[in-house]
């Protein structure tokens, strides 16, 4: 009887570690942790797009479609090794400096991957790639979603910041 007991304790903590550990967040994550008018730097405005961008992105801030997620992340390259077919969701917003509404002085990519699985391997990539740009970039992570920010100049890089605190807080509500 003793043996039953421990070993139906010990099935029930395994079930319940593997439950917790594979969180998934959906799509609806991303209107929920989104940048905001109010999260924007005084000085800065959401960018106008140029016209090529505007290919891709169908406004700023944008909820991309299939064909803008595969051209930002395998196109374009987002991240080395970006695999798009893992890719649930995306969001981006261009901010620019309001002297040059044109440039992308800042940028943030919302990606919610479609499972734990995914989201793990492609978050290693993008890490990768945050650890060697450290002074450009900041990365949020919650379950399969994250959020990518990254500023041109360095000058910069305390908006970001400040906005990855945003976003980490939204992410804990």
């Amino acid at each position: 009887m003793k043996y039953a007991i421990f070993g139906t304790l010990a099935l029930m903590s395994i079930f319940l570690l593997f439950a917790n550990s594979s969180a998934e967040v959906g799509a609806d994550i991303i209107d929920k942790i989104k940048l905001t008018d109010a999260d924007i730097p005084a000085d800065f405005a959401y960018g106008v797009l140029p016209d090529r961008v505007k290919r891709v992105l169908k406004g700023n801030p944008a909820q991309l479609d299939r064909a803008a997620i595969r051209k930002v992340i395998k196109d374009m390259e987002l991240y080395p090794g970006g695999d798009h077919t893992t890719v649930l969701a995306m969001h981006a917003a261009v901010i620019a400096h309001k002297k040059n509404p044109h440039d992308d002085d800042i940028v943030c990519y919302i990606i919610v991957y479609k499972d734990m699985k995914s989201a793990k391997h492609e978050i290693e990539k993008l890490s990768a790639l945050v650890g060697a740009n450290k002074t450009r970039t900041v990365m949020v992570t919650r379950d399969n979603c994250a959020v990518f920010l990254f500023v041109d100049e360095e000058a910069n890089f305390h908006h970001i910041q400040k906005m990855a605190g945003t976003i980490t807080a939204r992410l804990k509500k």
